[in-house]
């Protein structure tokens, strides 16, 4: 079978090779190649940056195809199957071509483009009620909907279709020693403490500004125990514009992007991480944190309450209660995370996820066999 994929995810090329940040890596592009022969993915295709490490597309039975000079009408009906991954528009469209084209499709649902454009500039808030209303829309009358969240999104953004709750992360917990090597880190009381976030650097509500803030407000205090380190792509002239305003250049480290795997390995010594976001579905990056056994402080937003506990979770945009929550980080609170974050994580490993997507999937893709066969009267 052929799988047409759609999402504005931005694919960087340098000329031989795709590459690949984050959602869309090559381990997340195999749970697709493993259920069909071939996989075509839509998305935005940018040069690649010289200095820019990121991991490659190597997948034989993958290729990844510029939206923007594709006729999507016409790659869609020679499909077998169509998965559109929301909020992005490309997939709005997608969803919609395959609906008038009667071929049966697949809603992912991995955000709300409410919160996103709400939070992101003034063109955004013109954009965000429209939007918000079509993915209401699109998602309502989806046959497959796929959500990462357990509750937020399906209340959101509900479907007369069937659905599953199956998160977009990638976690593999096959290190018996996680929890030992966090305990042992705890243990040796390094300093400075090191807070970690990863999220794009130039995408404003995802909200690392706000955390910089709060180390301002702490180094007021005379508080300077921690360093901030941030990984993610983007231009991060307006992060260091803000740390050099709050006089905590010294304490702030823009790492820039990273390999997947290289992203889980720099967890292991991030003592607390914060996601900061004014906007998420399940934030991936989150549960990876609480997979190493990192404290995790998150903003009170869409799927983050389903993951965190009331007492680490802060207001939208507020530094004061950010700074409240790392003046209260203390060895006996990053020991009980530790244990509490790794169990919880587990409810996450890629194989009981893959292996629930894999059935859903599955459902999915016999009845449209089914339902296409009768259609033409071969069954």
């Amino acid at each position: 079978m052929n799988l047409a994929f759609f999402h504005d995810h931005k694919f960087r090329f340098d000329g031989k090779q795709y590459y690949s940040t984050g959602g869309l890596s090559e381990n997340a592009l195999a749970r697709y190649s493993a259920l069909f022969d071939n996989v075509a993915v839509y998305a935005r295709v940018i040069p690649m940056a010289k200095d820019e490490k990121l991991s490659p597309i190597t997948n034989e039975h993958v290729r990844i195809i510029d939206y923007r000079e594709a006729d999507l009408g016409r790659e869609i009906a020679k499909s077998d199957f169509v998965v559109a991954r929301i909020p992005s528009l490309v997939g709005i469209i997608a969803a919609l071509k395959a609906r008038q084209l009667k071929r049966k499709y697949l809603l992912e649902v991995v955000g709300c483009p409410w919160d996103a454009l709400w939070n992101h500039s003034i063109r955004g808030k013109m954009l965000a009620l429209p939007m918000t209303l079509l993915m209401k829309l699109v998602v309502r009358n989806s046959p497959y909907v796929v959500y990462v969240t357990r509750r937020f999104l399906q209340k959101r953004y509900p479907t007369r279709g069937k659905s599953v709750a199956i998160s977009n992360v990638d976690i593999s917990m096959k290190d018996a020693d996680i929890l030992e090597k966090r305990l042992s880190r705890i243990a040796r009381r390094e300093s400075p403490l090191i807070i970690g976030t990863t999220a794009a650097l130039d995408v404003a509500y995802k909200g690392q500004r706000y955390v910089i803030e709060a180390l301002g407000k702490l180094r007021r205090q005379g508080i300077e125990r921690f360093k901030y380190e941030l990984v993610g792509s983007g231009d991060p002239a307006f992060l260091q514009g803000i740390s050099g305003q709050e006089g905590v250049a010294d304490l702030v480290e823009i790492i820039g992007p990273m390999p997947h795997g290289e992203v889980l390995r720099w967890l292991e010594r991030v003592d607390v991480y914060i996601q900061p976001s004014k906007q998420e579905g399940l934030p991936r990056a989150l549960i990876e944190a609480m997979s190493r056994g990192c404290l995790a402080f998150g903003s009170r937003t869409a799927g983050i309450p389903e993951l965190l506990p009331e007492k680490y979770l802060f207001s939208k945009g507020s530094r004061k209660e950010i700074a409240r929550l790392l003046k209260s980080v203390s060895i006996e609170e990053m020991t009980d995370a530790a244990k509490i974050n790794i169990d919880a994580a587990n409810q996450y490993n890629r194989d009981v996820l893959n292996a629930r997507r894999k059935e859903f999937f599955e459902q999915a893709m016999y009845e449209t066999i089914g339902s296409d066969a009768h259609e033409k009267g071969d069954v």
